[in-house]
């Protein structure tokens, strides 16, 4: 099933959401193996793949902008991409939201309290599926990887 033409808001939005779970493995960083922090940047390189795509796609053209006058295949490709990445980060969200817990902190930063990863993740990461597929860590790190490898080639495409 194709996936629906996204506007240039749709794909700030999933800009947004990968900062917001690039986020989430910032502050549950304390405690967690350095194999999150992989999964950080990838999330990083992620927004910014996407927020160039919203940029490319957003600039003021006469002709009714880049992916306007793209082929149709290409549009279809462009499409898919962002359906398949909107598909991976939605779930990884779920997931965040299921093992991260906010917790009290002690005041003396300012803050009233602090996300963290739940301790049954942190000592049990190896074992739990990181992905739809079963797939563990590295597969995640792998699958952000191709997402952006893949809106890096839609951008060379739109931009012939």
């Amino acid at each position: 099933m194709p996936f629906p033409t996204p506007s240039v808001g749709d794909i700030i939005m999933l800009s947004q959401l990968a900062w917001k779970i690039g986020c989430a493995f910032t502050a549950g960083r304390a405690g967690a193996p350095a194999e999150f922090q992989e999964v950080e940047n990838e999330l990083k390189s992620l927004t910014t793949a996407i927020t160039l795509l919203a940029e490319h796609l957003d600039r003021d053209d006469p002709e009714g902008g880049i992916l306007a006058q793209a082929d149709q295949r290409t549009k279809e490709g462009v499409d898919t991409i962002i359906g398949c990445c909107r598909q991976t980060l939605e779930s990884l969200e779920a997931f965040v939201d299921q093992y991260q817990e906010i917790r009290r902190s002690d005041g003396s930063n300012g803050l009233a309290s602090q996300r963290t990863w739940k301790s049954i993740l942190i000592k049990n990461w190896k074992k739990i599926m990181w992905t739809t597929e079963g797939g563990g860590l590295q597969s995640l790190r792998s699958m952000l990887a191709i997402h952006i490898s893949s809106i890096v080639l839609a951008l060379q495409a739109l931009q012939r």
